[in-house]
């Protein structure tokens, strides 16, 4: 597992959340 690709898809993840809350 690649530590930084897995941060890359968290923070797309939660920008996605957060787009869907608004």
């Amino acid at each position: 597992m690649d530590f930084r690709r897995v941060k890359v898809l968290e923070g797309k993840w939660e920008g996605i959340k957060v787009l869907r809350e608004k």
